[in-house]
């Protein structure tokens, strides 16, 4: 078997793993099915066109790009008329499957009182998100260091969840993160002085935790 041969379905497969990791539109609708049954779907308040053949896009709460990539997901969150977080019913867990929504960069699933269990680590792997928003649910556990991984992150909002332990370290890496909200949770500890290194952070809300800040902390 020649080398160039070798080297042709080296580089063939890698191509393969590439388009595997960036998903397409079926891995999507894939991953919002397993959303709809992990979180008792057919209770939610509204679920217009989910498990359709509609388009991504067309689907409750769904924002999708021209090739039906899906780009943001809102089922719950701040509602300003009533000055409240107002979910849509989910009860359950999230599942590991949401971290194929390769090119999604707003994921709001806030004020779901019936929504618990772990915040799945493979969020992790939504490099492009921009904004993530768990607020008020029933999250237990702790936060997992893999959202570290989440470069381009702006927006972490995980309060009014009883999670526990401490915040990871590795969240300084979040060099883009302007907002960090733990606030009545039951994590604790000092917050990790690796969050002085993020210039851009300048909003921090721990009340109602037992959490407290590092010494040289500039908030």
């Amino acid at each position: 078997m020649s080398t160039l041969f070798l080297a042709v379905v080296a580089v063939l497969m890698g191509l393969a793993a590439e388009a595997v990791a960036q998903g397409s539109a079926a891995t999507d609708r894939a991953a919002l099915e397993a959303l709809y049954r992990a979180t008792s779907g057919d209770g939610w308040i509204d679920n217009t066109n989910w498990l359709t053949d509609a388009p991504l896009g067309n689907w409750f709460g769904v924002e999708a790009d021209e090739d039906s990539r899906v780009t943001g997901l809102r089922l719950g969150g701040w509602d300003e008329t009533a000055w409240d977080f107002i979910g849509n019913g989910l009860a359950g867990t999230l599942p590991a499957e949401l971290g194929a929504l390769s090119q999604l960069r707003s994921l709001e699933i806030g004020g779901n009182r019936g929504l618990s269990g772990p915040i799945p680590v493979e969020l992790g792997d939504l490099v492009n998100l921009e904004s993530l928003i768990l607020q008020a649910n029933r999250l237990t556990g702790a936060i997992p260091a893999e959202l570290a991984q989440m470069a381009n992150l702006r927006g972490l909002l995980l309060g009014t969840n009883p999670l526990s332990g401490r915040v990871p370290p590795e969240l300084g890496n979040l060099i883009n993160l302007t907002g960090l909200e733990l606030r009545h949770t039951m994590l604790s500890g000092p917050l990790p002085e690796s969050l002085t290194r993020l210039t851009a952070l300048d909003w921090l809300p721990i009340e109602g935790s037992g959490l407290c800040a590092p010494e040289r902390a500039p908030w």
